[in-house]
C-alpha cells in the first residue's frame, strides 16, 4: 500500500504545485471554515442541552438526529453529485446548515420548546451535510492531479480536523461559557462565509444526457466489487460507531451544571492539535512505513482515546486520550486517498456515496447505542464498549491490505 504516496513529483514540486492551485485553495477555505463551523457546534449544542435543563438522553438524541440521515440520504445524495453542478451543491448545503442553526439560536432566546426543535434542525443539518460532504469529497479529484491525491487529501483532512477538533472546540469552549446562544450565531455565520467561499470554484461539468436516469444503486454495486474497498467502508463504519459513542458520553463525563465547558473544549482542541500535526506529515509516513502500518497505528490511537475516559477520572489522563484520538486523520487520509484512486470520475458521487452509507450510515446507530448504554451501565461502562468495534476494524483493515495489496502494486505501476 505504499504506492498510495507514490507519484511523478518530488514532495516539494507537489507542494508548491498545490498553493499555485487556486481552485484547490477555494475548497481547501471552504471546507475550513464548514469544519470550523462543525467544531464551534459539536461543543455548543450539548451544552446548549444541558445547561437549559434538558435530559441527558437528548444529548445522544440530537447527536443522533444529525447523523441520521447519512443512513438515509447517503445514496441520493451521490445522485446529486454526479448530475449537477458540485459547486452549487456545496454552497446549498452550508447556507442550509447557517439557516438551521440560526433556527436553534432563535430557540434558546425565545424560549421555544428546544429540545423538539433542536431535533428537528439536527435532521436538517445532517441532510445538508450529507449532501455537502459528499460533494466535497467529489470535488477533489478534479482540482488536483491523482499523483497529489494523497497530498491534497493530508492538507483537506488536517485542516477539517484540527478546525474541527481544535481551534473550533477551543474557541467553543470559551464562547459557551459566557453564553451558549452567542455560540450558535457565530456556527451560523461560519457556514455563511463557506456557502461564500465557494463561489471562486468552477462549475463542475453537468453530464449532457441530462435525461437519461442515474441509477442509485450503481455506486453501491461498484463498491460491493472491490473488496478493498467494501472492506474499508465496513471498517471506518465500526470506528463511527465508537466515535458517536464517545462523542456523546465525553461531555456528559465532563460538563456539570456550572462548569465544564471549557474543559471539553480544550479536551477537543488536544484532539485537533495531533490531527493537524499528524496530517501535515501523513504523506511522508505513508511513503516511509506504509499505508497499512500508518492507518493500522491511527487505529490504534482511537482505541485508547475512545475507552480512556472510561477507566479513569483524572482529568490529564482522559486529556492525553482526547488527544490520541488525533490519529483519526491517519486512518482518513489512507482511506480517501484510495477510494478517489480506484474509483472512475464519473461514478465518484455515487461510489462515495454508497461508502458513505456504510462508514456514516454508523453514525446514528452509535448514538443509539450510546443513548441506551448511559442509560442502563452508565457513562464509563459506555466509553469502554468502544474497545470492542475498534478491535473489529483493525482485523477488517488488516485483512482488506491483504486482499488489496496486488491492486495496489498494479496502481502504483500506472502512476
Amino acid at each position: 500500500m505504499t504506492t498510495l504516496a507514490a507519484g511523478g513529483t518530488s514532495e516539494g514540486t507537489a507542494r508548491s504545485s498545490l498553493r499555485r492551485n487556486r481552485d484547490f485553495l477555494s475548497l481547501w477555505g471552504a471546507v475550513g471554515l464548514a469544519n470550523l463551523a462543525d467544531g464551534v457546534f459539536q461543543v455548543v449544542l450539548p451544552v446548549v442541552l444541558i445547561v437549559s435543563g434538558a435530559p441527558l438522553t437528548s444529548v445522544p438524541l440530537v447527536l443522533g438526529a444529525s447523523r441520521l440521515p447519512w443512513a438515509v440520504l447517503t445514496l441520493h445524495a451521490g445522485v446529486l453529485a454526479d448530475r449537477f453542478d458540485r459547486r452549487g451543491l456545496l454552497a446549498l448545503s452550508y447556507g442550509l446548515r447557517g439557516g438551521a442553526v440560526a433556527t436553534i439560536a432563535a430557540a434558546v432566546t425565545l424560549d421555544w420548546p428546544l429540545v423538539p426543535v433542536a431535533v428537528a434542525c439536527a435532521l436538517c443539518v445532517g441532510s445538508a451535510e450529507t449532501i455537502g460532504d459528499t460533494t466535497a469529497h467529489s470535488l477533489t479529484p478534479s482540482v488536483v492531479p491523482r499523483t497529489e491525491l494523497v497530498r491534497a487529501n493530508g492538507a483537506l483532512q488536517s485542516t477539517e480536523l484540527s478546525t474541527n477538533l481544535l481551534i473550533g472546540p477551543a474557541c467553543a469552549g470559551f464562547v459557551a461559557a459566557v453564553s451558549p446562544a452567542a455560540g450558535l450565531v457565530v456556527v451560523g455565520v461560519l457556514y455563511v462565509a463557506a456557502a461564500l467561499g465557494t463561489w471562486p470554484l468552477p462549475r463542475s461539468a453537468v453530464p449532457r444526457d441530462r435525461d437519461r436516469p442515474l441509477r442509485v444503486t450503481d455506486g453501491l454495486r461498484h463498491l460491493l466489487a472491490v473488496p478493498k474497498l467494501r472492506l474499508f467502508a465496513v471498517a471506518v463504519g465500526l470506528l463511527n460507531l465508537a466515535y458517536a459513542v464517545f462523542q456523546s458520553g465525553l461531555p456528559l463525563k465532563v460538563v456539570g451544571p456550572d462548569d465544564g465547558e471549557v474543559t471539553l473544549g480544550l479536551y477537543w482542541g488536544a484532539s485537533g492539535l495531533v490531527c493537524l500535526l499528524l496530517g501535515g506529515v501523513s504523506a511522508r509516513l505513508i511513503a516511509r512505513f506504509g499505508a497499512c502500518r500508518v492507518l493500522l497505528t491511527g487505529v490504534a490511537g482511537l482505541a485508547v482515546g475512545f475507552s480512556t475516559g472510561g477507566i479513569t477520572d483524572n482529568s490529564w489522563v482522559v486529556g492525553v486520550g482526547a488527544a490520541m484520538t488525533g490519529g483519526l486523520v491517519l486512518v482518513n487520509v489512507v482511506t480517501v486517498s484510495y477510494r478517489q484512486s480506484v474509483v472512475p470520475a464519473h461514478l465518484l458521487g455515487r461510489v462515495t456515496a454508497a461508502y458513505r452509507l456504510i462508514a456514516f450510515g454508523a453514525f446514528p446507530v452509535g448514538s443509539l447505542v450510546a443513548g441506551l448504554g448511559i442509560t442502563w451501565l452508565g457513562v464509563d461502562a459506555a466509553l469502554l464498549t468502544t474497545l470492542a468495534p475498534v478491535c473489529l476494524a483493525a482485523a477488517l483493515f488488516t485483512i482488506a491490505h491483504q486482499k488489496g495489496e496486488s491492486h495496489d502494486t498494479a496502481i502504483g505501476h500506472q502512476r
